[in-house]
């Protein structure tokens, strides 16, 4: 949301693989009367332009949601991509969504975000993950949702471990993989 303290846009634009990196914040209008359904369509409808304006003739396959991402912005993203036109537009068939909070209590938005994707997307090969990590005092919520990767479970484990090596001998320091969700099994009436 506030492109100048978001955490995601300063990790990714560390990496020389990214192609392109599309910053989105909230409306004016919108953080000003963040309750006015006026205002919400208003800003679905420019963000909905500012986002195919930027990606041009490209399509993302990462979107990451950081804890700095308002309610508002996520609900208005969400909306965007549940219609499958824009979503087919805008996000490549293989694709990766992220996102944490630094307040997993009180800040759900982004798991909700994840799974509302996942389940509009439907099809297999997908899952969403949801990694915890906890320190005693304060908990961060790790969500991916991996679309079009038949090996992502595989991944997901990798993750895990990786983050428990990485913070092995740490004290009070707690991560755990609380589920793996994937998508519905394409029907297939020959079998």
């Amino acid at each position: 949301e506030d492109t100048e303290d978001c955490l995601a846009t300063r990790l990714v634009s560390k990496h020389n693989t990214v192609r392109k990196i599309v910053k989105l914040k909230a409306c004016k209008r919108l953080r000003e009367s963040p309750d006015s359904v006026d205002s919400q369509y208003a800003c679905e409808v420019d963000l909905t332009l500012e986002i195919k304006q930027k990606l041009a003739n490209d399509k993302a396959d990462l979107v990451v949601v950081d804890s700095s991402a308002s309610y508002q912005l996520v609900q208005i993203l969400n909306s965007i991509l549940s219609r499958d036109e824009y979503r087919k537009d805008i996000i490549r068939e293989e694709n990766v969504f992220m996102a944490w909070t630094m307040n997993a209590e009180e800040e759900e938005h982004q798991r909700f975000f994840l799974d509302r994707y996942r389940k509009q997307h439907e099809w297999d090969p997908m899952a969403r993950a949801e990694i915890w990590m906890q320190d005693g005092k304060k908990a961060l919520e790790f969500g991916v949702l991996s679309a079009g990767d038949k090996k992502i479970v595989y991944k997901i484990d990798e993750i895990e471990t990786s983050l428990k090596k990485s913070f092995k001998g740490k004290e009070n320091i707690k991560i755990e993989l609380r589920g793996i969700y994937g998508g519905l099994y394409e029907f297939k009436d020959v079998w």
